[in-house]
């Protein structure tokens, strides 16, 4: 898998999650590792992190980036608080 189809992967995903699955069966290229290691090195876990809630993205994921997809979504909750308190004193 080249670099141009991590971006057809990630512009698909931007369509939606179907458009992204249908996207990853077009793609002859692609190879869930690959993506993985495409996805870590731009940091695209939040925009992937969604996928992880879908049983049938989960499986056209790697499965070591689906568990660092979980630990990042089950973590979002407490960056928000963080982003939250630290713009809290601008806000007012």
């Amino acid at each position: 898998m080249d670099y141009r189809t991590g971006i057809r992967m990630m512009r698909a995903l931007a369509n939606g999650e179907e458009t992204f699955l249908a996207a990853v069966e077009d793609a002859a290229d692609y190879e869930p590792r690959t993506f993985a290691t495409f996805a870590r090195t731009q940091n695209l876990r939040q925009w992937l992190t969604p996928l992880a809630a879908s049983d049938r993205a989960r499986a056209a994921l790697d499965p070591d980036l689906v568990e660092e997809l979980d630990g990042f979504r089950e973590g979002e909750p407490a960056r928000s608080q963080a982003l939250l308190d630290l713009c809290a004193p601008v806000l007012v």
